[in-house]
C-alpha cells in the first residue's frame, strides 16, 4: 500500500473517530510504527491532525491557543 492510500485512510479514520492510534494502524496496513508516524507527522504538517503520543487527534474547528479562542469571545463587562 502506498502511503498517499494509508494517509486518505486515516484522514477519513480521523473524519469518523476523532483519533488514531499508531500502533492499531501499524497492525491494521502490516507497516512498521515508525511508518505510521511518518505518515501522521506528514498529516500534521499539512494541517490534517495533531500528533499526541501514540497517535493522533483530529483538528477541531475550535481547536487553537487560549489567547486564540479568547479573542473571538466578546469582553466580559464588570461592574
Amino acid at each position: 500500500m502506498l502511503s498517499e492510500e494509508r494517509q486518505a485512510i486515516i484522514r477519513d479514520r480521523l473524519a469518523k473517530q476523532g483519533k488514531v492510534l499508531a500502533n492499531a494502524l501499524a497492525l491494521e496496513f502490516r507497516v512498521s510504527e515508525d511508518t505510521v508516524r511518518r505518515d501522521l507527522r506528514d498529516l500534521a504538517k499539512a494541517g490534517f491532525c495533531r500528533r499526541v503520543y501514540g497517535g493522533a487527534l483530529a483538528r477541531s474547528s475550535a481547536a487553537g491557543t487560549g489567547g486564540e479562542r479568547s479573542k473571538s469571545r466578546p469582553p466580559i463587562s464588570r461592574r
